[in-house]
């Protein structure tokens, strides 16, 4: 089979999906960007990750690089936690008019809340010191965005009628979190700690002045190695009696007479003794974090213990295609799906090297070609009209081993992973164009559509 050295990019049309890179760029989606959508974009588009997006690692690049407090920045997780994922549409409204106005609101809604949250540095900034006292930003910040000014004040809260729908009391709880909850949670979630705070504040070292030998230990059958123990151990630190149990971890700590006075133990987030005889309080933490990571590794399934795996099945291992030679032992190029079946457009990942763009495209022409020759259809048709795209390892779907974007009409192979599913997908992209035929906007077989003649229509 020839070889080719010419690198092997996108073909066609771009697919799509660029847009909202643009309205990233510039500070999230904006109501405007709607008039260009379809309106399969908007049910797409119109939700708060496309308007303000967060993940955990920008709450540590608050703390960590933009130097906020931590209350600071769990007040902003906590607030965008709270945040409807998609706005409210009721079913009742039906109007195009009444619609939009509730798009509107929640992208308003969203964006309002974002320009606040990107004022707040300091806990100060949440609870506001004042001559006559303090003041939170809940009442100075948030209710001016949706409520009059003068009725701020009182129980009761009257909304401006547009954020009546997509304004929760989830929302407003949220806005009024006080700082010691927020230190509380933060406690409790070690939120933005550094891997020594995190040792420190799950497991604890303490000294022995003494021992008490009538402290007696029953030793006990262990099942699990990190959370049940071997029996009671009493020790004195000081004037006060204590008594803690000992898990058998990285060594049996049951035994009374190993332990030597004057000497520190470390304790886990159970209080339980997982090692002793340590001769600083520094040596007992660097052991904490050797204790802390094999528990990590046995409580998550990885390391020694197994790790799940992905199913991939037997007969892709090795792939090897039986039938008849389509391409006279030459190599498909991109060009052949724009020629012979008319895709509309066609894309790889970043991730795709040049050897798997070419074993894509090769698998791929055969696969269409079988499809076209089982169907007893032209070798176009399987394009749909020629509206269907194509597109290998770029628009990944987590461990799905393809997918089909209705959005787009593209169908996506992920990979080498994605052999054996193009006809599946096909059916899927066969499905949508259907419906479109018949002016619906979703798969044609979706139960909430079956009051269209569609299914009279395709017996005959």
């Amino acid at each position: 089979m020839q070889s080719s050295t010419k690198k092997i990019d996108d073909f066609g049309i771009k697919i799509g999906g660029a847009r909202k890179d643009l309205w990233r760029e510039r500070g999230g989606l904006q109501y405007e960007d709607l008039q260009e959508m379809s309106d399969l974009e908007i049910q797409q588009y119109v939700v708060k990750k496309e308007i303000w997006n967060l993940k955990p690692k920008d709450f540590e690049n608050m703390v960590f690089v933009e130097g906020r407090d931590r209350e600071a920045a769990y007040f902003i997780k906590k607030v965008y936690g709270a945040i409807p994922s998609k706005p409210k549409i009721p079913t009742y409204l039906t109007h195009k008019e009444d619609i939009s106005k509730q798009l509107k609101a929640y992208i308003d809604m969203v964006q309002g809340i974002k320009k606040v949250c990107s004022e707040i540095k300091a806990k100060e900034d949440i609870e506001i010191p004042t001559k006559d006292g303090t003041t939170t930003v809940y009442r100075q910040k948030f209710l001016p965005l949706f409520a009059p000014h003068q009725e701020h004040f009182g129980r009761v809260i009257h909304l401006y009628d547009e954020y009546t729908i997509q304004v929760s009391s989830k929302l407003f709880s949220a806005f009024q979190t006080p700082i010691f909850t927020l230190q509380r949670e933060i406690k409790k979630a070690k939120f933005c700690y550094t891997e020594d705070e995190k040792i420190k504040a799950t497991y604890s070292v303490k000294m022995f002045s003494s021992i008490e030998k009538s402290g007696t230990l029953f030793p006990k059958n262990v099942s699990n190695k990190y959370s049940d123990y071997g029996g009671t151990l009493i020790y004195k630190i000081g004037e006060n009696i204590s008594s803690v149990f000992c898990c058998n971890s990285f060594k049996d700590t049951t035994n009374v007479e190993d332990y030597v006075d004057h000497t520190y133990i470390l304790l886990n987030e159970n209080g339980q003794i997982i090692d002793y005889n340590f001769d600083t309080v520094e040596e007992a933490y660097q052991r904490a974090k050797i204790y802390d990571s094999e528990k990590q590794k046995y409580t998550s399934g990885k390391g020694d213990y197994g790790r799940k795996k992905k199913y991939i099945p037997k007969q892709f291992e090795a792939l090897e295609r039986e039938g008849t030679e389509y391409r006279s032992f030459k190599h498909a190029k991109a060009d052949n799906f724009l020629d012979v079946f008319q895709f509309k457009g066609g894309e790889f990942g970043n991730w795709v090297n040049e050897k798997e763009r070419q074993a894509s495209l090769d698998y791929c022409y055969d696969a269409l070609m079988d499809l076209s020759d089982a169907l007893e259809i032209s070798r176009d048709s399987v394009t749909l009209g020629h509206q269907l795209n194509i597109a290998f390892g770029a628009r990944g779907h987590g461990s799905a081993l393809a997918h089909f974007e209705p959005l787009y009409n593209v169908i996506n192979l992920t990979k080498m992973k994605g052999a054996g599913s193009l006809g599946h997908e096909w059916i899927h992209a066969l499905d949508f164009y259907l419906g479109t035929q018949y002016g619906i906007h979703g798969l044609a077989t979706e139960d909430r559509v079956t009051k269209y003649p569609i299914y009279k229509n395709l017996r005959k």
